[in-house]
């Protein structure tokens, strides 16, 4: 199997366990064309609320994410599994929450 190239001088993250949170972020901001910040790491298990979206990407191992809609809304609470290299983006005003028993923490990035 051959590894697809990038074109010369595309810096773009990889996902890869060596890439860093400000380089996934910074590859992000070229992409959306606006601001990224990496939400600081706080313990997993308490609810989480932010007024702007935010992505997890899940670089190894695996996490189970409780999601709770915004006061007022139709929307469920859900809960879902991340896998390694998958991306859930959270909206705006949504809570999340990360499982303590899971193995590994997902990489939370806020998108203004």
């Amino acid at each position: 199997m051959r590894a697809e190239a990038q074109p010369a001088g595309d810096r773009r993250a990889t996902g890869a366990p060596g890439t860093s949170a400000d380089e996934l972020a910074a590859a992000l901001e070229r992409e959306l064309a606006r601001p990224v910040l990496a939400v600081p790491d706080r313990p997993a298990g308490p609810w989480q609320r932010s007024r702007v979206a935010v992505l997890l990407v899940q670089r190894s191992g695996a996490a189970e994410i409780r999601l709770s809609p915004p006061p007022g809304s139709a929307a469920h609470r859900s809960t879902l599994r991340l896998r390694t290299a998958q991306c859930l983006l959270v909206p705006a005003d949504w809570s999340f929450r990360l499982d303590p028993r899971s193995s590994a923490r997902p990489l939370a990035l806020l998108l203004p």
